[in-house]
């Protein structure tokens, strides 16, 4: 099983041309902003913003929607329950069940904000190679036990996918069939067990040749990053698209306010 976090990393366009660490920090912070939006309307802006981005990015949209159907799959219960349990305006009243326009609104709020911040992520991971965000983030101070634990998940992970599928055949070529009784339960739990046994057995061998060979403790990248006046106006440029998104998302006067200084500031003359 291959890793295809990164599958496209080798493309070119504007966001794959932009420097890895600007463009890491550029993303955690509209990440912010996007989590600070209060309705369903800032919300698709916000979206919106995305899917430009991504239409900009060239990288295939199935590719990247795939990626996120499983997880907002998991959301869906809080999608269908939420507008029946949440709100005091109701809308809708029938056999003991009340449609409520709060629960509407958040439960919308948190499908779309949900789907923003994955697609932000994922177009942030098929943009670069995945050791150049890696080294991006220790170049942002991220914790350094943080990106080990991401570094060794992404390396590893297949290697134990691909050894529990070898144990499933291994299984069948003996004759077993999942059945769902007890001895088929039995079954599966020995084979997550002696799984479990494999993982734990490696990460030792790992750990003591990775101390042989001078391994510190910290993620050491070869990475070289330059960064230019067009990397960093690409940050600007999407930090204050954020910004207005968040002021007209929740109403502020900001507007009003800084009209009325200059009126007041033209008056005064």
């Amino acid at each position: 099983m291959q890793a295809n976090v990164d599958q496209y990393a080798h493309l070119d366009s504007p966001l794959h041309r932009w420097d890895t660490r600007i463009k890491a920090a550029t993303v955690i912070l509209l990440s912010f902003l996007l989590s600070a939006l209060q309705t369903p309307g800032g919300a698709a802006a916000g979206l919106g913003l995305i899917l430009l981005i991504a239409f900009v990015s060239r990288i295939p949209a199935v590719l990247i929607f795939s990626k996120t159907f499983y997880p907002l799959m998991l959301l869906l219960p809080l999608f269908l329950f939420l507008p029946f349990t949440s709100g005091g305006h109701a809308l809708w009243q029938a056999h003991g069940l009340t449609l409520y326009r709060e629960g509407i609104n958040a439960s919308l709020l948190i499908m779309i904000k949900s789907l923003s911040l994955l697609l932000l992520f994922l177009l942030m991971l098929n943009s670069a190679p995945f050791n150049r965000t890696l080294a991006a983030l220790q170049r942002l101070r991220f914790p350094v036990k943080l990106l080990n634990m991401i570094l060794f998940a992404y390396r590893y992970i297949f290697l134990y996918l691909d050894d529990l599928d070898r144990m499933r055949k291994a299984l069948r070529l003996r004759g077993f069939q999942n059945t769902g009784g007890w001895r088929s339960l039995r079954s599966s739990a020995g084979l997550m067990g002696s799984l479990l046994i494999r993982c734990y057995e490696q990460t030792e061998r790992v750990f003591h040749a990775m101390v042989l060979r001078g391994y510190s403790g910290r993620y050491r990248g070869s990475e070289d990053f330059r960064a230019g006046i067009s990397d960093y106006l690409k940050c600007v440029s999407a930090a204050l698209i954020g910004i207005a998104l968040v002021i007209w998302d929740r109403g502020w006067p900001a507007v009003e306010i800084f009209r009325g200084f200059i009126t007041s500031g033209s008056g005064g003359r």
